[in-house]
């Protein structure tokens, strides 16, 4: 059976379309990488050579296929290069929207001269060939046939093997911790002397592990307050209203809020909050 240039494409663009859909709605599945690959590697080269040269001319099915590997090499760099210089830079959904929109762009072009060539020079795929038939075809093949088949067995296996390793890889991404005022505060606070004052803090772990931490609060570099093991589970998080009593008057007084983490004696994170403080009447 043969699958006709037009099909191919066609199945290109679905397969990009269903890996949006998958970073989209399914971040950590597997496909994710088993579609990617090609998307990244094979896709973009195919579709432009065929944009370029819609017929069979003189290129065989395994130089088109291993001048589609090299094209896409060539292409998914330069993608992320404009993208470096515009405003949306090289981020996921970006370069996804860029990728998608280039293989559609170049898969309508191929199409549409396509119908321009007769059945006969139209690219088609034989999927029925046999072991014996591959045989006869190798030998038949001249030395520059043999380099291109041999390098693209070298880039199919390599491609295998990168996605094997990719996907055993451990999926860890950023670790990182939130610490943040949830309410804006605007300005020096005004408050009283001697009166405890309240401001609402949040810690959210995203260390990929339980962590512990600990808080320490500072009045012009001088500890007033310290809260202890506060114990977070990955992704969980802690908010409480924490009080603090300023003990002299004066403005512009600097409140550090010192987040340590585990026995840890450097600072983590540090918000600061400038504090107006007036005698009491």
């Amino acid at each position: 059976m043969r699958i006709k240039g037009k099909y191919i494409l066609y199945g290109i663009n679905i397969l990009t379309a269903i890996l949006f859909v998958i970073i989209a709605f399914l971040p950590n599945n597997t496909l994710r990488v088993v579609i990617g690959l090609p998307v990244i590697i094979f896709f973009p080269g195919y579709t432009l050579f065929t944009a370029l040269l819609p017929g069979r001319g003189r290129l065989d099915s395994i130089e088109r296929v291993v001048f589609s590997f090299g094209l896409s090499l060539a292409i998914v760099p330069v993608i992320g290069l404009l993208l470096n210089y515009s405003p949306w830079g090289i981020h996921l959904y970006p370069i996804m929207i860029s990728l998608f929109g280039f293989i559609f762009s170049m898969s309508t072009i191929g199409w549409y001269r396509e119908r321009q060539l007769s059945e006969e020079e139209r690219i088609s795929l034989n999927i029925k060939m046999k072991f014996p038939q591959l045989i006869r075809l190798w030998s038949s093949q001249n030395t520059t046939n043999k380099i291109f088949s041999g390098l693209l067995v070298v880039l199919i296996f390599g491609s295998l093997g990168v996605m094997g390793y990719i996907i055993s890889l451990p999926k860890y991404g950023t670790k990182y911790t939130e610490f943040y005022f949830p309410e804006k505060i605007t300005g020096p606070q005004t408050i009283i002397e001697g009166q405890p004052s309240t401001v609402f803090l949040e810690i959210v772990n995203h260390e990929k592990a339980t962590e512990t931490y600990r808080l320490e609060i500072t009045i012009d570099g001088g500890k007033i307050q310290e809260i202890d093991n506060v114990n977070l589970s990955d992704e969980a998080k802690w908010e409480q209203n924490v009080a603090f009593t300023p003990t002299q008057t004066g403005t512009n007084q600097k409140i550090a809020f010192l987040l340590y983490q585990g026995n840890g004696t450097s600072i983590y994170g540090q918000l600061t909050l400038w504090v107006n403080v007036v005698a009491s009447s």
